[in-house]
């Protein structure tokens, strides 16, 4: 079975980004970085659905904010 990709959507000085990156590279998981702020569509896109980052997505599953990474990441484990 392969791991899933996520993607996480980042913004600068963004310390929840920062920490969702690092949980993502404790648990081996592979993840492509789209910083907002670098990024014009990708921040309308963030901001059509959210008020904060990061956002996280697994493949195309909408997965939430860190915390919400962190439960998600706890339960696969488990498995």
């Amino acid at each position: 079975m392969t791991k899933p990709v996520y993607k996480i959507y980042t913004q600068k000085l963004c310390g929840y980004c920062e920490m969702a990156k690092e949980i993502l590279k404790d648990y081996s998981m592979e993840y492509v970085e789209i910083a907002i702020d670098e990024n014009a569509e990708a921040k309308t896109y963030v901001k059509s659905f959210a008020k904060t980052v990061p956002q996280v997505f697994c493949e195309e599953q909408h997965i939430g904010g860190y915390e919400e990474l962190k439960g998600h990441l706890y339960y696969l484990d488990k498995d």
